[in-house]
């Protein structure tokens, strides 16, 4: 789920009406809720490279364990537990 980056600036303009830019950022975190909550969770979709990079502990934004991914090349289910990237066994 991608959600927007919320940044200090002013929220309602004199009227008590939402600046075009928080309209926009509610735009999309709704959009993307919608996408994603609704009907269930959705994991990202990454190819095995992006998933590799994201859960490598060497990268400044790694991602923490629990994290969930769908593998686009593989197309399987993965998630970093304890520090490794395991796939989903469905059987």
């Amino acid at each position: 789920m991608k959600v927007p980056t919320f940044s200090r600036q002013l929220f309602v303009n004199k009227d008590g009406n939402l600046e075009s830019s928080m309209q926009q950022v509610f735009d999309v975190l709704f959009q993307q809720m919608q996408s994603n909550l609704s009907n269930g969770l959705t994991p990202d979709s990454l190819t095995t490279s992006e998933i590799n990079n994201a859960a490598d502990p060497n990268n400044r934004n790694t991602k923490d364990n629990g994290t969930i991914w769908y593998d686009s090349d593989a197309h399987v289910l993965k998630a970093k537990i304890n520090g490794v990237v395991k796939t989903f066994s469905m059987v």
